[in-house]
């Protein structure tokens, strides 16, 4: 399933949003902190997340201040 990044709330953490990507997915540091910054230039973002770990996935982006969409 894909989860799109649109943006962020108050409090942000976007260093926890790049580990957060390279963690999960496996990308280089170069590339999680791509789309890290893509976020914070207020460019959407999709991501595939695996369906089994769709809502450990959700959790994870809300904790760092992200704001996400289906």
């Amino acid at each position: 399933m894909k989860i799109v990044l649109c943006g962020w709330n108050q409090g942000f953490n976007k260093v926890g949003l790049t580990k957060l990507i390279r963690a999960e997915s496996g990308l280089t540091l170069k590339s999680a902190k791509g789309i890290t910054d893509a976020v914070l230039e207020g460019q959407s973002i999709a991501i595939e997340v695996p369906d089994p770990d769709l809502e450990r996935m959700i959790s994870l982006l809300n904790s760092v201040g992200v704001k996400w969409t289906r």
